[in-house]
């Protein structure tokens, strides 16, 4: 009989003993704030109960610690709220990498003053409603590549949810969003969602963000955005959503008076609307390379009420021509791309002068993989600070030997893989400008014979003063 005691005591005790499975390294890190670095984590079954050992730093215990890294090498398949009890003034929790299978509104009850969760490379499936209900100073929260397939109505909606700042969810398999799966975040400024399946996006889903300054959608299958998607996020600086499947932009700019940044690069779109830069006051670049652009109305840029654009992209396009003063208004634009495209001809007057300011035109200009035939020196007429010139790998066969006297601050110019330029042409510096115009003889005198004119011979430092002069008084033209 006693024996048979002696047995049940010792099962008991087994049973009632916390499993030890976890490690803690504490130290003061880089910002001399106090931390843990958990090894050895073992937690494979929900409920699973660890106690966490280590020895703390003289002066210091458990209520001191304020941020917890949990190792790769370790397994955290369910979130245990003893590392929560434990760590109680804990802000950061980096539980990345550790095999996360599921996370429930229970895993964080006592974690009132968590403000960083880092969830990403886990294999998390589902964020039910309310997950983090009770993580009242939450504002960085990151769930990027995990296997998200679902997130359900107000998801991450909290009594406090204003507070939340930053929230990814990069990488995931998502191929739908609720309408309110972001309800209540009045605070939120950047939201990433790339890396996803997403193929459309609910009208309302964004009318919370308010204070939403970067969005990203890159790499998803969206075929079409609404009009009044961006209804509400006014404040938005940053919109990417390159690597889609867009054929137009209905959703213009008309709500997004602060966008700076329009990143749509690697979609089918084929046409821009007139309209579709007029409200834009402040964007400063746009990227719309690899699409099917095959014209851009003349007046496109011309609407824009803006000289705020700095950079534009339409490089591997399917453009074949350019209308005269399609960048009239641009006289703040720096860069210009419109390299791999199928222009046969430049108009004259394509950086005509830009209203209310001198157009000095972009410092750089990419024209290669296209099929220009003539170079004309009208051209650069209004295109003074041009440094860089790419003119590789066109079909030219005639060119103005006054073209590049028109550029007085001209570093580098392109012109390999033309009809007239061998490969010893792949760089051009101002220094070798002079010594190449005999090579450049026979471009020279086909301009003239198709012109049926003949062109006094300045060399290149003659023409340079002469525009520079120019390039000076023009300055004072009103």
């Amino acid at each position: 009989m006693i024996s048979r005691i002696k047995i049940l005591l010792i099962l008991t005790s087994v049973l009632i003993t916390p499993i030890k499975c976890a490690i803690c390294r504490f130290y003061l890190d880089t910002n001399s704030i106090y931390g843990c670095e958990m090894f050895e984590v073992n937690v494979t079954e929900e409920n699973q109960t660890f106690e966490i050992t280590g020895d703390h730093l003289s002066g210091y215990s458990d209520t001191n610690v304020t941020w917890l890294n949990v190792t790769d090498s370790g397994v955290l398949n369910f979130i245990s709220l003893t590392i929560f009890e434990t760590f109680a003034n804990l802000q950061t929790a980096d539980l990345s990498k550790v095999e996360v299978k599921e996370i429930r509104q229970e895993n964080f009850l006592k974690i009132h003053s968590v403000r960083t969760i880092i969830l990403e490379g886990n294999s998390i499936q589902k964020i039910p409603s309310m997950a983090f209900m009770n993580c009242w100073q939450l504002r960085d929260l990151r769930l990027n590549d995990n296997a998200i397939d679902t997130i359900e109505d107000y998801a991450f909606s909290t009594e406090w949810s204003v507070l939340l700042n930053y929230l990814t969810l990069s990488n995931n398999l998502i191929k739908t969003l609720p309408e309110n799966a972001f309800a209540g975040l009045t605070s939120l400024s950047s939201l990433y969602l790339d890396g996803n399946q997403i193929t459309e996006l609910p009208e309302n889903i964004f009318i919370s963000l308010l204070s939403l300054r970067v969005l990203n959608l890159d790499n998803n299958h969206l075929v079409s955005l609404l009009p009044d998607l961006f209804t509400a996020t006014f404040n938005l600086n940053y919109l990417s959503i390159r690597s889609n499947q867009l054929e137009s932009l209905d959703f213009g700019l008309s709500y997004l008076d602060s966008l700076s940044e329009l990143y749509i690069e690697h979609n089918k779109i084929s046409f821009l609307e007139s309209s579709f830069f007029y409200t834009a006051n402040k964007l400063r670049i746009f990227e719309a390379s690899w699409n099917n652009l095959s014209s851009i109305v003349n007046i496109t840029f011309q609407n824009s009420l803006s000289n705020e654009l700095q950079y534009v992209g339409l490089s591997h396009n399917s453009l074949t021509e350019i209308f005269p003063r399609n960048f009239q208004r641009l006289s703040n634009l720096r860069e210009l791309r419109l390299n791999d495209n199928k222009i046969s001809s430049l108009p004259n007057d394509i950086f005509a002068r830009c209203f209310f300011a001198p157009c000095r035109g972009p410092s750089t200009i990419d024209l290669s993989n296209n099929e220009l035939e003539v170079i004309d020196s009208k051209l650069f007429t209004e295109t003074f600070d041009i440094q860089n010139l790419n003119l590789a790998n066109n079909k030219i066969s005639a060119i103005d030997r006054n073209t590049f006297g028109m550029l007085p601050n001209i570093k580098n110019i392109f012109l390999a893989g033309n009809l007239c330029f061998g490969d010893d042409f792949k760089e051009i510096t101002r220094e070798d400008m002079d010594k190449i115009n005999e090579s450049l003889e026979e471009c020279y005198r086909k301009y003239d014979e198709l012109n049926n004119s003949t062109y006094p011979k300045y060399s290149f430092t003659t023409m340079l003063i002469t525009v520079t002069i120019s390039a000076f008084l023009s300055q004072f033209t009103i």
